[in-house]
């Protein structure tokens, strides 16, 4: 995988939006900054998505058996 450190720094990224959504729910947050850090990581999602999608497929990858 070429961009393997940016796939592995938005993996984190989600994995620090999942903390602050848990932040938000255990001290009562309000319902908008909830939403938006779930929109902010629904991004990041699509941001890795587009990544793989555009990496070459490995000889196995095509020529599944």
């Amino acid at each position: 995988m070429r961009n393997r450190d940016l796939v592995i720094k938005r993996i984190e990224q989600t994995e620090s939006k999942l903390e602050t959504l848990r932040f938000l729910v255990s001290r009562g947050g309000d319902a908008q900054n909830f939403y938006d850090e779930i929109e902010n990581t629904k991004d990041i999602l699509g941001e890795l998505k587009s990544m793989i999608e555009r990496e070459p497929f490995a000889p196995e990858e095509i020529n599944r058996v």
